[in-house]
């Protein structure tokens, strides 16, 4: 950082909320790749000093770039060019209001969702959609600007389904609102005249900076039910998980193939297992510990594709009528059930460390994904298995290996989700977040250059045939294609839009690129 730009920096927001150059370089890694170094990285308290620190920016073409919890894998706050600040959101992380009364809470957008959630569950209370699995440290405002699907999506959709406004900085300092907020209205409701909230939900922080989001809150489920099944074919198993994310019954709804869930049960060691079984002891009671205990690790069929449910309902009455419905129509989609592990693990802990991070012999991991219509995902999944299937040697070489997760983005949408497992060279990135006794025993790769360029090229593949099923994506970043994917006049809006927001181009500068960098 030069001394001028240190100064006026010092001068504009505080020498408290500069993070000193010999932490930069944390900033500039995600879980898949590095970016240039920022400027300089800036980690405010409060949010009355950043107009002034936004216009600053515009007027010297500074890039500003703004980071939630850091778990990117698309290159999300990755810059490659250009000078840009950095601005880390971790300490704008209060709960502002818990309107329980009028159904929403308001919260800054650097607050965790675990943190949310626990706040909430205090009062019985909690969002409809209530985080990534990576919630722990993935934000709210991270969240709203990448999309993202998972606790609570079987039911209630993605993350902008719970959002009722959204309180913005733009690329000149203006402060502004959405919903019934930009009227002065309480933020309790969302569809005041047009919906300009869902103009800032997945944009990469490209039309405004997060500063505040007020989220619907209900009254927490007080039943809950789990089921698992494992079907012979992915023909099957897509099909019964189709039927259920349509049946509405699920909370989450999702799955493995073989390869996935060798992956996942092999990084479950004794001193896991032990906790977990104490977080399902404590959370879901005698009983479930004891089903837990007596399945142990081997209650899947290695060469079956298995499906796992969470089912809620507003008393455990009602939980259970669920599960006797979803079970029926899982047996009539020829499926076996099993001991309902998985779920029940899933909901003692729901925002685990992020070790997954690395595979469970110290293997890099990358995912890529698509959301499909239900009818189209046997076709992805055929394109996607011809794809891998020509490539089987090359991965065997290389010690490459591809599992596929599943789930249900609400009822109308399947996630396929092919996560690369690779002896890749581990990044600061992976020693700073996966936890020391997690990686103390994990063996290190050595630097595999072919393996590495193998998985960069299957993964743009994987993705772009995805697209061509007719796939969306969240977590679009710098590697999803999406200007170029759109209709003109939808382009000509969102460039209408950047324009009015960002003249200077500032915000995010290189995201939701037209064409991905190779």
């Amino acid at each position: 950082m030069s001394l001028a730009l240190r100064q006026d920096l010092r001068r504009l927001v505080g020498e408290e909320a500069l993070v000193p150059e010999s932490e930069h370089a944390a900033f500039a890694e995600d879980v898949y790749a590095q970016g240039a170094l920022p400027a300089a990285v800036l980690r405010p308290r409060t949010r009355e000093k950043l107009p002034a620190l936004i216009e600053y920016a515009a007027e010297r073409g500074i890039g500003v770039i703004v980071r939630g919890g850091g778990l990117s894998y698309t290159d999300a706050y990755l810059c490659r060019e250009g000078s840009f600040v950095l601005l880390d959101f971790s300490g704008l992380d209060r709960i502002l209001e818990i309107a329980e009364a009028n159904g929403f809470v308001r919260v800054e957008c650097g607050l965790s969702w675990a943190a949310l959630a626990q706040a909430l569950a205090a009062r019985g209370l909690r969002t409809p959609y209530w985080g990534p699995l990576s919630g722990r440290e993935a934000t709210i405002g991270g969240a709203l600007s990448q999309n993202s699907v998972f606790l609570g999506s079987a039911s209630y959709g993605a993350v902008g389904e719970s959002v009722l406004s959204i309180t913005l900085l733009d690329g000149c300092g203006r402060l502004f609102a959405t919903g019934a907020a930009a009227a002065g209205a309480l933020p309790f409701f969302r569809h005041f005249g047009p919906d300009f909230t869902g103009c800032f939900l997945g944009d990469a922080g490209t039309l405004g900076i997060k500063l505040e989001a007020s989220l619907r809150v209900i009254r927490a489920p007080s039943g809950l039910a789990f089921l698992s099944f494992q079907f012979r074919a992915a023909e099957t198993f897509l099909a019964a998980l189709a039927e259920l994310a349509r049946a509405r019954l699920c909370a989450e709804l999702f799955g493995f193939d073989p390869v996935l869930a060798e992956i996942r049960l092999r990084r479950a060691r004794l001193r896991e297992q032990l906790s977990t079984a104490g977080k399902v002891l404590k959370r879901q009671g005698l009983a479930a510990f004891l089903r837990l205990a007596r399945a142990g690790r081997g209650f899947l069929d290695p060469s079956c594709y298995s499906l796992h449910a969470v089912i809620e309902g507003e008393s455990p009455a009602i939980a259970r009528e669920k599960q006797r419905l979803a079970r029926a129509l899982l047996r009539q989609c020829g499926g076996e059930e099993v001991e309902a592990s998985i779920p029940r693990v899933l909901r003692s802990d729901p925002f685990p460390p992020p070790n997954v991070i690395l595979g469970p012999g110290g293997e890099r991991w990358v995912p890529v994904h698509g959301i499909l219509p239900h009818e189209r995902a046997q076709a992805a999944w055929c394109a996607l298995a011809e794809l891998l299937a020509a490539e089987a040697a090359a991965c065997r070489a290389h010690g490459v290996k591809v599992g596929f997760l599943f789930a249900a983005a609400g009822p109308e949408g399947s996630l396929i989700e092919p996560c690369f497992y690779w002896p890749g060279e581990w990044q600061a990135f992976h020693r700073r977040r996966v936890e020391p006794e997690v990686l103390a025993r994990l063996p290190q790769p050595k630097p595999d250059p072919e393996a590495d360029a193998l998985v960069a090229r299957l993964r743009r593949h994987l993705a772009d045939r995805l697209r061509a099923q007719g796939a969306a994506h969240f977590q679009l970043g710098r590697f999803y294609r999406w200007r170029g994917e759109l209709d003109p006049t939808s382009r000509a809006l969102y460039e209408a839009l950047k324009r009015e927001l960002d003249p200077k181009g500032i915000l995010n500068p290189g995201a939701l690129p037209e064409e991905p960098p190779c």
